[in-house]
């Protein structure tokens, strides 16, 4: 009997351990964010097949996580992405992509944010942010373009890491132009950032590569950053960052961009060489 215990005893603790080494690697970005994950050793048993099972085990998310999945692709390999809810409300830049093979997860890109502990219950309401923005953008008549959504977002500049909750609001106006969708704070109705509605302009910026050093080249201003992207010859021109994934599709890539039209050396190592 003690045998038979002992046995059973060693079996729990290798399946446990087992599990818990999925074999992966992580590239992560300035704030230790993971970006991109590549399960290695595909051929083994040692693998994460569910895609809830891949958050918690490589993402570290919190029981207030959940993911959505929004689109599915199928070529010679399978692609899913998923939004980021937290408590039931959409984190707006909270997506995240898995790519499977064989039915097992063989990597990941995307932006998974962390957030602690949040208060989801706001102190204004809809109708009271869309005239705190109206007000801000100095006019009385307007037409809402898209209904306020609750949403978790971030400010804009990269280095603030806390999440609030915000309205984000869009309108229209026949007395004024407005060209800046407005994310009012949910809790005390301050301006948290804008985003410009405008597609893209261009602009020239600096890239710092290894091998050329710094070179000029132009970027194309949209969703309140400086893409690499040329928009000055009729058409648009990207480059992305494949990020290890096997699809070529741009929903499972990455874009290089920087909200000073200057592109860091390290954004650009893998493949402006």
């Amino acid at each position: 009997m003690k045998k038979l215990v002992v046995l059973l005893f060693f079996a729990l603790n290798s399946f446990v351990s087992y599990s818990a080494q999925i074999p992966f690697t992580t590239r992560t970005d300035s704030l230790g964010n993971i970006k991109n994950v590549r399960i290695s050793n595909c051929d083994t048993k040692n693998q994460l097949s569910d895609s809830e099972d891949f958050f918690k085990t490589v993402l570290n998310t919190s029981k207030d996580d959940t993911f959505q999945r929004i689109t599915l692709k199928r070529d010679s390999f399978t692609h899913e992405r998923f939004q980021q809810y937290y408590r039931g409300i959409k984190v707006e830049k909270g997506e995240y992509a898995l790519h499977y093979k064989d039915n097992q997860i063989i990597s990941a890109n995307g932006n998974y944010i962390a957030i602690e502990s949040l208060d989801i219950v706001p102190k204004i309401t809809e109708e009271e942010a869309v005239n705190i923005y109206a007000r801000m953008c100095g006019v009385t008549q307007y037409k809402i373009l898209i209904r306020p959504e609750l949403i978790i977002c971030k400010g804009r500049h990269a280095l603030e890491k806390e999440p609030l909750l915000a309205y984000k609001i869009s309108l229209s106006s026949d007395s004024i132009l407005i060209k800046d969708t407005g994310y009012i704070n949910a809790k005390d109705g301050s301006l948290i950032k804008t985003e410009s509605n405008i597609v893209c302009y261009s602009s020239m910026g600096n890239i710092s590569t290894i091998y050329n050093g710094t070179l000029s080249t132009n970027t194309s201003y949209y969703n309140g950053a400086y893409h690499l992207c040329d928009s000055t010859r009729g058409s648009y021109i990207h480059v992305w960052n494949q990020l290890g994934a096997s699809s070529i599709y741009p929903t499972y890539c990455a874009e290089y961009y920087d909200n000073d039209h200057c592109c860091p050396k390290k954004n650009l190592r893998h493949d402006l060489n």
